[in-house]
């Protein structure tokens, strides 16, 4: 029937609802897809059709193979009315929620519409399908989004210039309310069909770089106006004042910081294989070390009378114990390429850094595994080069080296400082040049 009435104007009203009370069929749902864009700006079909639309997004499968076209032409449909674009909305939602499994490839569908298709020719409810998956599912969403993301970077052609706007268009789009500590760490994720192909990759270097920057977009996408607000509040008070936005913002950062250090000391050096230079390249950018211009190199954002406000808002907070752990088992790991000069050196930039913070009733180096204290020691020690051999029987002398040595003992006045009950108490007990 469908084929023989080429024209809405001799459809029937009972004809949809009898599509509708066959859409378990998948036949009918990609028959009847192919013309529901038609039917539901008739004015005489519009409820039937609107009917039809529903009980489509109920019966789509993520198992069953047809319905990958059914769900890309349900993704295309453009819509004018608000009325009816809430009715599709509402519809979608109701199809995450039965189908939590199809989130993936709607997310991804609508992100290559985006991306790839010429600006004047994308569909304008894109935006606002994004919205409602990010609504639905908001971890799910923001995990399989970082996926897509990863994907893109594979690609022959650098992307990231364009995956960088859009990643900001889509936070602002959502008010900020996108779990971009979820994203991070799943764009920093070791899923096996990744670690696959970046193996046989000749862009390897280049996507390591990306999530780097990606990384660090993130961060700077996580100053929402509220959080400037919150901070500009409390840095005019003339006596202390608690926000939980603020420590919420704190709590994000240091918690990317951390996945960020978790990834260069685990992933990035088994998967992507980096030289020093551009693996010191990399966890420079990573903890925000590198000038401000530099993170604005691609697209010219954050903006220049933003940038340096933003770059301290995002770099002037606590430093997680695991952290700096991390830190140091980069620097002692004899399959990093990275020099125990470079890692005091990061540490002391990272402690002085987390002690700029203004807000005292928040703990900015809450450090207390004592360990820390014999590595950042050990550190400092002169280890004679290996292709020296000494007479048989000498023992040669403990030394250290002078810049590292003054470094640590920075490092860990700070630490005391910032810890009195039990790093402080340690090292008052066992190290007496403190005292001094």
């Amino acid at each position: 029937q469908f084929n023989r009435r080429q024209s809405s104007d001799f459809l029937t009203k009972n004809l949809l609802k009898f599509a509708s009370s066959c859409c378990g069929i998948p036949e009918v749902r990609s028959l009847a897809i192919t013309r529901l864009e038609l039917w539901i700006h008739n004015a005489k079909l519009v409820k039937p059709a609107q009917e039809l639309l529903e009980y489509i997004c109920y019966n789509i499968s993520a198992t069953q193979p047809k319905d990958q076209e059914v769900l890309s032409q349900l993704l295309k449909m453009r819509l004018k009315t608000k009325p009816l674009i809430n009715i599709y909305m509402n519809c979608l939602k109701d199809l995450i929620s039965l189908q939590p499994n199809i989130l993936h490839m709607m997310l991804k569908s609508v992100v290559q519409q985006e991306l790839l298709i010429l600006y004047n020719a994308r569909n304008p409810n894109n935006m606002g399908i994004l919205a409602t998956i990010f609504q639905a599912k908001p971890e799910a969403a923001a995990t399989n989004l970082a996926e897509i993301y990863q994907e893109f970077l594979l690609l022959r052609d650098d992307c990231l210039k364009t995956l960088r706007v859009f990643l900001r268009e889509l936070v602002k789009m959502l008010r900020y309310d996108i779990n971009l500590v979820m994203f991070c760490k799943a764009l920093m994720g070791n899923r096996p069909e990744f670690i696959q192909q970046i193996e046989t990759s000749e862009f390897r270097d280049r996507c390591c770089l990306a999530i780097a920057d990606l990384v660090c977009l993130c961060r700077f996408l996580s100053v929402s106006p509220q959080i400037r607000d919150a901070h500009n509040a409390i840095a005019k008070s003339s006596h202390d004042q608690k926000s939980s936005l603020v420590y919420k913002f704190y709590n994000e950062m240091s918690q990317i910081q951390y996945d960020s250090l978790t990834w260069m000391f685990q992933d990035v050096p088994r998967i992507y294989k980096l030289s020093a230079t551009d693996y010191s390249t990399t966890i420079n950018k990573i903890l925000i070390l590198d000038p401000p211009e530099s993170y604005a190199k691609g697209d010219q954002w954050p903006p220049e009378p933003e940038r340096m406000l933003m770059l301290n808002l995002i770099s002037e907070v606590p430093l997680l114990q695991d952290s700096i752990w991390r830190i140091i088992l980069i620097g002692v790991s004899k399959d990093i390429s990275f020099s125990i000069h470079d890692t005091v050196e990061i540490i002391d930039q990272m402690v002085r850094r987390a002690c700029l913070l203004k807000y005292s009733d928040y703990p900015p180096l809450e450090v207390t595994k004592l360990e820390i204290i014999d590595f950042l020691f050990s550190m400092a020690e002169y280890h004679h080069p290996e292709n020296i051999q000494l007479p048989s029987g000498y023992e040669p002398p403990k030394l250290a080296i002078t810049q590292i040595y003054w470094k640590v003992w920075i490092i860990l006045l700070i630490l005391s400082a910032h810890n009195t009950s039990n790093i402080g108490a340690f090292c008052w007990a066992n190290y007496p040049m403190l005292k001094m």
